[in-house]
């Protein structure tokens, strides 16, 4: 903005924080529609408190109505609005905004067409009488689904929050949470499940702060909560934060032993730091727990691949595709496997039955003409 020389015409507000006293929520869409410009670039939660984000959707889509131009990161459904008319820039690059301000001035005088596109498109897709008909639904259903949660025990809601998380309704998730959490008979387990729920929620969300500090709630509730030692694990591997993975996910598997998922995530977490064997032996131990762990099969044969070591992934896959036999991927990569430990006649066999199931597989074709192949060499230099 300094670079540009237009601080004298700039104003930075962020009507979300506590202490702003000197512009009330209700007076920003007034305000806005004086403006010439308007940046819209959240970035998400403001503070590690679950429930309270950015939310500036009424201000943009006002601003729009008035004919303010827009330039926004992206965020949110209603940045991806803009995207439709307005070029976004990218929210980890200055540069990207600094460009996109000085193009919006420079065509400003261009841009009353583009200007009655979006307030058409406004009319035509907020209607007044189809939102407010949507808007009580929503009020209804959301006083219904209060009511019903009152008559159901903690452990039947929080059933239902475990379900909505794994069907990946995230925000309906957080939004029964926050109900659930209103009870004043939670135990402090039940508010430990919550709180690693929330972190699940924020985590799949890829708002790895505010996961990080849910499963620390947690844990602090209850510090044998093994799922959210999976969580904070997960946390570190996606941070590649290899070396604090490790006992996070060490913790995991001693409190709760029968998880693959605990077993996984440290065999991942080795893997990262390129100690293949232990990679090897805690991933063999995560199918061994679980043979139909899709994530963890797959990770097993690369490694495999990557040790040239396939006893433990053939015996798991072997394992797999008898309880799967239709299941032409892994039946293919057992295939595989086999031609690489020098097992043709098998590997040809396999590839045959793969084939009747799935004669247009191409990986399947190439592979049973490098057996042949393979066989024709071995009979000539015989």
């Amino acid at each position: 903005v300094v670079q540009m020389g237009i601080e004298e015409n700039v104003l930075f507000l962020n009507p979300a924080r506590e202490q702003t006293t000197e512009v009330s929520a209700n007076q920003m869409g007034a305000l806005l529609c004086l403006a010439d410009i308007v940046i819209h670039g959240p970035n998400g939660t403001v503070n590690p408190s679950t429930m309270k984000s950015i939310d500036c959707t009424y201000d943009i889509l006002c601003c729009l109505a008035y004919g303010i131009s827009v330039i926004s990161n992206g965020h949110g459904w209603i940045g991806e609005w803009v995207g439709r008319f307005y070029k976004l820039f990218s929210a980890s690059n200055i540069h990207s905004l600094s460009r996109s301000m000085q193009d919006m001035i420079d065509k400003k005088e261009k841009l009353d067409p583009l200007k009655k596109s979006i307030f058409k498109a406004l009319k035509n897709e907020f209607l007044f009488e189809k939102t407010l008909n949507e808007f009580k639904e929503v009020i209804n259903s959301f006083v219904t689904e209060k009511k019903s949660l009152e008559k159901l025990n903690l452990d039947k809601m929080i059933e239902k929050i475990e379900t909505l998380v794994q069907d990946k309704q995230y925000i309906e998730a957080i939004q029964n949470i926050s109900l659930a959490f209103e009870d004043s008979l939670l135990c402090n387990l039940q508010k430990s499940t919550l709180f690693r729920l929330i972190g699940d929620c924020f985590t799949k969300l890829g708002d790895f702060e505010n996961g990080s500090y849910n499963y620390t709630r947690s844990i602090e509730h209850d510090p044998y909560h093994s799922k959210s030692f999976i969580g904070l694990g997960t946390i570190d591997l996606q941070r590649e934060d290899y070396l604090i993975a490790v006992p996070h996910f060490q913790k995991a598997v001693s409190l709760s032993p029968k998880d693959e998922m605990a077993y996984l995530g440290l065999g991942l977490a080795f893997e990262g730091l390129k100690e293949w064997k232990e990679a090897l032996h805690w991933t063999y131990k995560s199918c061994l727990l679980n043979i139909e762990n899709q994530p963890g099969l797959f990770n097993l044969v690369k490694l495999a691949y990557h040790m040239n070591q396939f006893q433990e992934a053939e015996e798991i896959l072997v394992s797999y595709v008898t309880i799967h036999p239709n299941d032409v991927n892994f039946v293919y990569t057992l295939a595989g496997i086999c031609y690489a430990t020098g097992k043709m006649e098998h590997a040809k066999q396999i590839v045959e039955n793969l084939l009747g199931m799935d004669p247009m597989n191409s990986k399947a074709q190439a592979l049973l003409a490098q057996i042949q192949n393979q066989a024709e060499k071995l009979k000539s230099s015989a």
